[in-house]
């Protein structure tokens, strides 16, 4: 099943998320500028640390200009 996410610009500082699958679904929600930005970090550092949870290799220059948080020093992804 593919999937489709649109953001829509709303008035107000507001985005609408829409979500579409093929034969299925159709899933729309709205955010604040910051919620949005503030979930996109959270998932972009998740994705990061599973990536190196599976591969082995740390990103720690990617989570730092993400979070702008130095990793330097980790032992691993952190839980």
């Amino acid at each position: 099943m593919d999937g489709v996410l649109r953001l829509e610009l709303v008035p107000g500082g507001v985005v609408r998320f829409v979500l579409e699958f093929d034969g299925g679904p159709r899933r729309a929600a709205v955010a604040g500028e910051e919620d949005l930005l503030a979930t996109l970090t959270i998932g972009g550092v998740a994705f990061f640390e599973k990536l190196g949870e599976l591969t082995q290799e740390f990103y720690d220059q990617e989570i730092e200009k993400l979070t702008g948080r130095s990793g330097a020093g980790r032992t691993g992804p952190s839980t």
